[in-house]
């Protein structure tokens, strides 16, 4: 009797260790699972597509536990569009990392990846930098360039600018590039006509390569003087008109000097266009 007892015993006992043991094995996703289970102590749910992402919740409230188990203390509730680390994630709950070095556990349904985030590991969520576009700036190499409504010459002009006028390039092509002015007037000109230049907005000055230069209130000859920048001294660059710089003096005077008798400088020692020969300034 006590021999057949121990035997149901011990067959009992067996039961409950194979069942163990296989449970162990479904949920590590394998045999495999389960020796990588055994090494490091954590569950293989490894290879799923949210560990080391950025998550974010969805429509509704996520309560995060402080345990996986939902009578666990909540430690925090995100609202939705929140996001969070996601450490480990289970069929049924997220490790999360909610803020650097502070953990808890979601509910797995209430979350997908967050778009625009690089993965992470252990560290606190950031967005992926967008790399900023580099503008690009071009000059005429012709001493008039008519800018065209569309490409070709027979369409209407738009603008025209003259040598040391600098442009910025929207697109280049084989014939024609569409180009705008740093007035706002886009149009296309002869791919031929144009050539790139280093111009740089932040640090772009005009210089006075003639023995003196009027400063004026517009950009014409008969407009008011201002007063008068000498051969070597340079202005702020503001923009340009009808063959004037718009400049700004060191005294803080905006007016207008001509093309003619100044050169553009673009920060990087280089002109945009060639010296100039006049005596005075008209």
């Amino acid at each position: 009797m006590k021999k057949k007892i121990l035997i149901g015993v011990l067959a009992v006992l067996l039961s409950l260790i194979i069942g163990f043991f296989v449970g162990m094995i479904v949920q590590n996703g394998g045999v495999s699972g389960l020796f990588s289970f055994i090494r490091t102590g954590e569950s293989a749910d490894a290879e799923s597509s949210m560990t080391g992402q950025v998550v974010t919740v969805g429509e509704n409230t996520a309560n995060v536990y402080e345990k996986p188990d939902a009578k666990s203390k909540v430690i925090y509730s995100m609202n939705p569009g929140e996001t969070a680390t996601c450490v480990k994630e289970g069929d049924t709950w997220l490790k999360l990392e909610i803020i650097e070095g502070v953990y808890g556990y979601a509910h797995t349904k209430l979350f997908t990846l967050a778009e625009g985030y690089a993965a992470v590991s252990d560290a606190e969520p950031k967005a992926v930098e967008q790399e900023e576009e580099k503008t690009t700036y071009v000059t005429p190499s012709v001493n008039v360039l008519d800018i065209y409504a569309s490409e070709s010459n027979e369409s209407d002009i738009v603008a025209t600018v003259e040598y040391g006028a600098v442009l910025e390039l929207i697109s280049k092509g084989e014939d024609w590039s569409k180009v705008k002015t740093l007035d706002g007037e886009e149009g296309y000109v002869i791919a031929s006509d144009i050539e790139t230049t280093t111009y740089d907005p932040d640090s772009a000055y005009v210089e006075v390569v003639n023995k003196f230069v009027n400063l004026r209130a517009e950009a014409s000859v008969d407009s008011e003087k201002l007063g008068s920048l000498n051969q070597g001294e340079t202005a702020e660059y503001l923009g340009e008109e009808d063959g004037f710089y718009k400049v700004k003096t060191e005294d803080g005077t905006e007016g207008y000097v001509s093309m003619d008798y100044t050169r553009l400088n673009n920060g990087s020692g280089d002109s945009a266009a060639d010296d100039a020969e006049n005596e005075e300034d008209e």
